[in-house]
């Protein structure tokens, strides 16, 4: 989980390029500082004062950009997607992190305001308009639009059930303002998520 602000503290795994250089970037503990470590060359990491993450370039990686009939259907995704890595999913009410798109506004009242990239892993970074650039497991079904059905990370309790069918199976831990541990019904399934994404719960179509 990554949120990059001007004003963040935390940092953990980010991606990106730092004066011209890819890298990744960690939160090593310290209270003033943060891990840069370059792809090109990883066994000599750079120490940088938190508070400059936002002088990346721009986080992450330009992503494939996808079209509109790339996206599939809830039905279409339970029967031939679910579980395939391709996290297309696009519904009225809420899409996975690599269908949302420019102007789509989440359910929390955010906006996506820059095409998404690809961070660490291929693991895709959406850009909003108050929260800055946040990265999120693709998989997570993000609440869109006008959406009554939808917790944030922090206030999902055991027996809530994800829009794409996942079964949370233990109340959320926030351990810091940015991020929550959510609990998936699967073995040893914990994600970090960041606070402020919405996340679709299951709900009825049409």
């Amino acid at each position: 989980m990554s949120v990059v602000r001007s004003y963040s503290v935390v940092y953990q795994v980010i991606s990106g390029e730092y004066k011209g250089r890819k890298c990744t970037i960690w939160d090593d503990g310290d209270s003033t500082l943060i891990e840069v470590i370059f792809l090109d060359d990883p066994n000599k990491p750079v120490m940088v004062l938190k508070g400059t993450l936002s002088q990346l370039d721009i986080p992450g990686w330009k992503g494939k950009v996808y079209e509109e009939n790339e996206f599939y259907s809830l039905i279409k995704y339970q029967a031939t997607h679910q579980g395939d890595g391709t996290n297309l999913l696009r519904m009225p009410n809420f899409a996975q992190p690599r269908a949302l798109k420019v102007g789509d506004m989440l359910a929390s009242g955010e906006f996506v305001t820059e095409t998404g990239r690809k961070g660490y892993n291929d693991i895709p970074l959406i850009h909003l308009d108050l929260s800055g650039w946040v990265e999120l497991v693709p998989r997570l079904p993000v609440a869109i639009g006008c959406n009554g059905k939808f917790k944030l990370p922090a206030d999902l309790r055991k027996s809530d059930k994800l829009a794409t069918g996942c079964l949370v199976v233990k109340d959320s831990i926030s351990h810091e303002t940015s991020w929550t541990d959510v609990y998936l019904n699967r073995e040893d399934c914990i994600i970090d998520v960041p606070s402020c994404i919405p996340l679709a719960l299951e709900q009825t179509y049409s």
